[in-house]
């Protein structure tokens, strides 16, 4: 089953997602496409339980919440991920980063294989997923973070005042 929940068609690139399912449904790749738009949200959460593979956007270059909710639930997800905003993050974010990467231009061939001759490793990523969520989007560490930064950068400024 996979998911794609846009937001915005035209800033999450649903065209060239739309265009990549239908072309593996005339080829026979078993899969059912679940386009979330206007579902009440107490479907919603039944539609994610029930995703094998979200398809979250393949314009923007990092992923959004959606994807990050999916994680959480243990979904592998597809993004396009911008290789050059990987330098703000720190480094073992990005080797924890369980994201399948796709663009406009690789999505057929991106969920081709996951859906086919990977598709048994997908449990695997959903389960990275999950731990990615759990480290890296926890909001109790996330807030944690935030208040080191403030505190660092205060320090700085009364250092630099003396």
């Amino acid at each position: 089953v996979v998911i794609h929940a846009p937001t915005d068609r035209g800033v999450k690139g649903t065209r060239f997602i739309l265009g990549a399912v239908s072309r593996l449904q005339a080829e026979g790749v078993p899969l059912e496409f679940i386009l979330v738009e206007g579902v009440p949200h107490a479907e919603v959460r039944h539609l994610y339980q029930r995703a094998d593979l979200l398809v979250d956007q393949l314009l923007v270059g990092w992923y959004g919440g959606v994807a990050v909710e999916l994680m959480a639930l243990g979904k592998s997800v597809v993004c396009y991920i911008r290789e050059g905003d990987l330098r703000f993050i720190p480094e073992q974010m990005r080797q924890d980063l369980p994201i399948i990467n796709a663009t406009p231009a690789t999505i057929y061939e991106v969920l081709k294989e996951w859906l086919t001759v990977r598709r048994h490793q997908l449990v695997e990523v959903g389960r990275r997923s999950r731990a990615y969520v759990e480290r890296w989007h926890d909001p109790l560490k996330v807030a944690a973070r935030l208040k080191a930064d403030y505190e660092a950068i205060i320090a700085s400024k009364s250092r630099k005042a003396q």
